[in-house]
């Protein structure tokens, strides 16, 4: 579990980071981001799962696999 744990420590970190210069929750109002949630609870986990399917270079299934896998809220209705 340690790696979890790191990931998760240096997500945190990060989201943190870039919530001094950003505020996610605008942007994603303002830009229609989050329009139709489906399941996603906030920016920052729309961020998350973006960066896994796009720069990760995972598929939506695979995206959807690693969310419930690392139980980032979000994604694991699309699989079925």
């Amino acid at each position: 579990m340690g790696t979890n744990d790191s990931i998760e420590t240096d997500w945190q970190a990060l989201i943190s980071r870039l919530s001094q210069s950003l505020d996610l929750e605008a942007t994603a109002r303002a830009t229609g981001a989050l329009v139709r949630r489906r399941n996603v609870a906030d920016a920052a986990t729309l961020l998350r799962l973006a960066l896994a399917y796009g720069p990760g270079a995972m598929s939506l299934r695979s995206a959807a696999a690693w969310a419930g896998v690392n139980d980032v809220r979000a994604f694991r209705m699309l699989l079925f």
